[in-house]
């Protein structure tokens, strides 16, 4: 059976399924009660009795794509060529980026990471600083508390040295220092050695 007829007798059984609905040829039965199938399967059936009565039809529809003249093979491998130039061009314009992003997260945690050795480095300098500045307030305040007690240690030395009974004598003449008793105001004079009380002074601190 030849291509023309093929598609004849193709054409008409779907033409009288269209236009019928249903076929039953002894236990078969095919068909569809869709008026839209039914009214495809029609069309499909006389396009195909069309071809069958013009088979130049699909051949030169075909060869409408067969019969173009095909590139040369030059310019299919320069075609090739260009685009795996161009895909490895990208590839390495990915990597660049990809590589210079990791530099920049790289720097920018390095950087962060210095900041904070810094912070930690001014915050033990200034907790060292403190330590030393108590440290000297400490050792202010207890050379202020040795040089009150070394004073108030030699002011009762001095109290304890001074007080007493004694006799003042001249230097330039060598007499000693005596008062008159009931007289004269007790105005103080300078006489020789007597021995007495008179000659006697009582000294104490004030």
């Amino acid at each position: 059976m030849s291509y023309e007829v093929t598609l004849l007798v193709f054409g008409i059984l779907l033409l009288l399924l269209g236009l019928v609905g249903n076929i039953k040829a002894k236990e078969i039965e095919v068909g569809t009660s869709s008026t839209t199938v039914r009214v495809v399967t029609s069309i499909v059936g006389l396009v195909l009795m069309i071809l069958s009565f013009n088979p130049e039809i699909p051949g030169a529809f075909l060869s409408s794509f067969t019969d173009q003249d095909p590139e040369p093979a030059g310019i299919v491998d320069d075609s090739v060529d260009r685009m795996a130039e161009q895909a490895r061009l990208a590839e390495e314009q990915r990597q660049a980026d990809e590589r210079a992003r990791l530099e920049e997260e790289q720097r920018q945690a390095d950087e962060q990471a210095r900041l904070a050795e810094e912070q930690r480095q001014a915050g033990e300098r200034a907790r060292l600083e403190e330590e030393r500045r108590q440290a000297d307030e400490r050792a202010r305040l207890e050379e202020e508390r040795r040089q009150a007690d070394e004073r108030a240690r030699l002011e009762e030395e001095r109290r304890s040295q001074l007080s007493g009974v004694y006799t003042i004598q001249q230097k330039s003449n060598g007499r000693y220092m005596d008062a008159h008793e009931g007289s004269r105001d007790n105005s103080v004079v300078t006489r020789d050695r007597q021995n007495n009380a008179t000659q006697q002074w009582i000294i104490r601190p004030l």
